[in-house]
């Protein structure tokens, strides 16, 4: 084995062994591990086991809200505490049986 870690709930090391496990950068949750900051990058934001919380805020109220409003135009978007509702019928105002679509694909 070239190496082998155990974790707490929060992705801290608690032991780790093998050859290859100081070098080894992908560690909690198959993510890099930034050895000088002790950060897990996770794509769009990093994550802090120290804190056991993200260090950022999450990007998809930033960019995918502004993405669903300029996409929606026609559409009224439904707001709520949480901001736009993103669901899958928000197209046809969430009511996908008394809203049927203006040009449906014919069955196969």
């Amino acid at each position: 084995m070239a190496a082998t870690y155990e974790y707490d709930p929060y992705g801290n090391t608690v032991s780790k062994s093998g050859t290859y496990s100081d070098t080894n950068s992908f560690r909690f949750s198959t993510k890099f591990l930034d050895a000088e900051t002790g950060l897990y990058y996770y794509g769009y934001r990093y994550y802090s086991p120290r804190l056991g919380r993200w260090i950022s805020r999450d990007p998809i109220t930033e960019h995918g809200a502004r993405l669903v409003a300029r996409a929606s135009a026609r559409v009224s978007i439904v707001f709520s505490a949480a901001g736009p509702d993103t669901t899958l019928y928000l197209f046809v105002g969430n009511e996908p049986v008394s809203s049927p679509l203006k040009n449906p694909l014919p069955a196969v």
